[in-house]
């Protein structure tokens, strides 16, 4: 029988292999034929704790995303936006959903206060965007049209 070395010139266990062959006159299968595997699981156990009778175990990885934060309710926000500036009634329904916000988060629905709150906290950005806007174009408007103040004292 004519063995090529070469073939599993890597593998111990090929090589073990092919020494058996070779001792034993009655091996008819060509080691040449064979493809060698890509992973020879161990007999006695594991890698780790060798002749324990048990399979080699397979370690995963799990990742798990804890929000340890509890959602913020910008309540404060949303009541100086109901008080101050309420254009087109944007601060009453940021500061409903803030009290909403609150409310699930007293429940223990932290995902629903989370959602209530950014809701809030859009609804308060774009009223003090409509706010801040309306004063500058106010501000503008007097200095290019040079309105005299009712009360000059103060202007």
């Amino acid at each position: 029988m004519k063995v090529s070395k070469q073939v599993f010139a890597g593998s111990k266990f090929f090589h073990l292999l092919l020494w058996l062959c070779h001792r034993n006159p009655h091996c008819t299968e060509s080691v040449e034929k064979m493809n060698p595997p890509e992973s020879v699981p161990l007999q006695g156990g594991n890698m780790y704790y060798p002749n324990t009778g048990q399979p080699p175990s397979v370690v995963q990885h799990t990742t798990v995303n804890i929000h340890r934060e509890m959602p913020q309710d910008h309540f404060i926000w949303s009541l100086c936006c109901f008080l101050y500036s309420n254009p087109f009634c944007l601060g009453l329904a940021a500061l409903i959903t803030s009290v909403k916000a609150r409310d699930r988060k007293v429940m223990g629905d932290i995902e629903g206060a989370r959602a209530y709150g950014t809701t809030a906290r859009t609804l308060n950005i774009i009223s003090t965007v409509i706010f801040c806007l309306s004063v500058l174009i106010t501000i503008i408007r007097r200095m290019l049209l040079k309105v005299p103040c009712a009360l000059t004292k103060f202007c």
